[in-house]
């Protein structure tokens, strides 16, 4: 649920902040964490990205649920997030 959470902020705001038509999406599974980097085609960014209420609102999510999120803005903006995998979760 934190990774389709992720997913759609970071469409919300590749739409609406940078006319992004397209997002990519590099899942992983290592050392027991589930690992997303999400990047998009749209206007890289002028400046630093600041958390607003959308990204913030993630970060509270992903942080309670024992995870970790990480914001990039240059070269291009980027969303990385790291969740521990519980063992419901494991295949």
């Amino acid at each position: 649920a934190l990774i389709i959470a992720a997913l759609r902020e970071c469409a919300t705001n590749a739409v609406r902040h940078a006319d992004a038509t397209k997002l990519y999406v590099k899942l992983c599974c290592e050392n027991r964490l589930q690992k997303v980097y999400i990047t998009n085609n749209g206007i890289p960014p002028h400046s630093q990205t600041i958390e607003g209420g959308g990204l913030t609102s993630l970060r509270v999510k992903i942080e309670r649920g024992g995870g970790s999120m990480r914001v990039q803005s240059m070269p291009e903006f980027a969303l990385a997030v790291s969740i521990p995998v519980t063992k419901e979760e494991t295949p």
